[in-house]
């Protein structure tokens, strides 16, 4: 017998009495493969055994690690940050674009890993939860956040804080920022292409600003 296992609805198996499994086969939907899971077995039972499935790691386009070590694939990024919790480190596998802001209600680390984080809200690409800080670094190089709204913020940290420690910012940076590392490059879709830097206001926070003449 075939079981078709989802993500969402794992199958456990618990044998007794020297019972043994007979032939039983699991198939997944496409992009996601057949995790077994070794979980604590109950009086009375010999052995307990939980069949999941999970996103296969060559369809995946985020990873998080977990403060555990252990490893989990998502295809969407959205899923991922839905998924993280304090201390987990969301790395990118390929470019992605997001439609809501990226705020993770975790104090966690986003790993740009060479690729693209675009977003398309007003409220920024990156927008952190009250009270949890995003930590954003580059472990490849080459990686961006960028923002194509109107008003492209890359980073608006008015409720959590950020650490910025790699990757290339296309738009402005607001709120309770750190400026460890990273580039801050113009924006194209400002209206005046006149170079920016980041710059500390009054308030000790950083924002991208046009370079003094």
């Amino acid at each position: 017998k075939t079981l078709s296992l989802n993500s969402k609805n794992p199958f456990t198996i618990y044998l007794a009495n020297g019972a043994k499994l007979g032939s039983l086969s699991f198939s997944a939907m496409p992009k996601y493969e057949i995790k077994k899971i070794s979980i604590e077995t109950p009086e009375g039972f010999d052995s307990a055994t939980r069949y999941i499935a999970v996103v296969s790691e060559a369809s995946a386009n985020v990873k998080i690690i977990k403060t555990d070590g252990t490893t989990e694939f998502y295809i969407n990024y959205s899923n991922a940050n839905d998924n993280a919790k304090n201390g987990d480190i969301i790395v990118l596998l390929n470019d992605v674009n997001v439609r809501s802001t990226v705020s993770p209600d975790a104090t966690c680390v986003i790993d740009l890993n060479g690729h693209t984080l675009c977003g398309s809200e007003n409220k920024g690409t990156i927008y952190p939860s009250t009270d949890t800080t995003i930590t954003i670094k580059d472990s490849v190089g080459g990686g961006k956040v960028i923002n194509k709204a109107k008003t492209p913020y890359a980073v608006n940290a008015c409720d959590g804080s950020v650490i910025i420690e790699g990757g290339i910012f296309e738009g402005l940076i607001s709120g309770n920022v750190v400026i460890k590392g990273g580039t801050f490059s113009e924006n194209p879709n400002l209206p005046d292409t006149a170079e920016y830097e980041a710059k500390e206001n009054v308030d000790g926070y950083w924002v991208v600003v046009k370079k003094e003449s």
